[in-house]
């Protein structure tokens, strides 16, 4: 039993140096980051996934899922998710606007 005080008690230590450490380098760091580089790259990759990549992919897959849907072979619950997915790949950056807007 002392043994698991013991293990608890570094546990705690250890977080703790973490924890004061994490905030002296989190302080030396405010406002000298930039961070454009890695916005456009990740825009750029973002707009390539929603290109001709997502377009072909939920194209088949609403296909698929329509003719497997009419013969009664796939559970409807699936044909929603597969929308809900199309929805979420195709409107999700003005999704994250709008939020973004409204947070702050």
């Amino acid at each position: 039993m002392k043994r698991y005080y013991v293990q608890a008690a570094v546990a705690v230590l250890a977080v703790a140096l973490v924890i004061f450490h994490a905030s002296e380098v989190l302080a030396q760091a405010k406002g000298s980051v930039d961070f454009s580089k890695v916005d456009k790259v990740g825009t750029g990759f973002i707009t390539w996934l929603k290109g001709n990549i997502a377009i072909a992919i939920f194209t088949g897959a609403f296909i698929i899922c329509g003719f497997m849907a009419a013969m009664n072979r796939i559970s409807w619950w699936w044909v929603v998710m597969i929308f809900v997915g199309g929805f979420f790949v195709f409107g999700g950056s003005t999704l994250v606007t709008q939020m973004k807007s409204a947070l702050t």
